[in-house]
């Protein structure tokens, strides 16, 4: 399928304590509707966040970029309940092109952040994190290709490496197992 986007960030040196990505955010209304070619860049970093129902832009950011609100909405944020801000539309841009248009995001305050992707983002594909061998992978990809059930995958036996006592001897030998006198695979 060509339409699948990906992409991965892995850690060489340990765990991951935050899921941090860069992000390019931009005005539709700038290349859209106006026409004006405009330069994409993931020049702002954004914090992936499992508990945000929705995307959410900072202050500055909105500001930095001259968005015009769409409207107003109310949201809950973790110190603070039925909060009115602002909302825009804008496109994301995530690593490997993987692009969303025409999300309406809200305004927040976000600490050393541009951007919160939330569940209405997240949702929209298949997410994980693995941290085999005290190194984390985070990788995501749009549109969903598939369900991924660890359960279910630790459930299925593995094939078992045990020769067959009436398989022919993997040694070249073409006797069966159980008559061979080889040493190599009778330990």
């Amino acid at each position: 399928m060509s339409n699948i986007k990906a992409f991965s960030l892995a850690s060489n040196n340990g765990l991951f304590r935050e899921l941090k990505t860069p992000v390019g955010i931009v005005n539709p209304i700038t290349t859209r509707y106006i026409g004006k070619p405009i330069k994409i860049s993931l020049s702002y970093k954004a914090l992936w966040d499992t508990g945000a129902t929705g995307s959410v832009i900072s202050s500055a950011t909105a500001k930095k970029m001259n968005l015009i609100p769409t409207g107003q909405t109310k949201v809950n944020t973790a110190s603070q309940k039925n909060v009115l801000t602002n909302t825009y539309v804008v496109d994301i841009i995530l690593p490997n092109s993987v692009r969303f248009i025409d999300v309406l995001v809200s305004e927040g305050t976000l600490s050393g952040m541009d951007m919160l992707i939330g569940m209405d983002i997240i949702s929209q594909g298949d997410f994980s994190i693995s941290n085999f061998k005290g190194n984390s992978c985070f990788s995501f990809r749009v549109p969903s290709k598939e369900k991924i059930d660890f359960v279910k995958i630790e459930k299925t036996p593995a094939k078992s490496n045990k020769i067959g006592r009436n398989q022919l001897c993997p040694c070249g030998s073409g006797k069966k197992f159980k008559y061979c006198t080889c040493k190599e695979y009778h330990k």
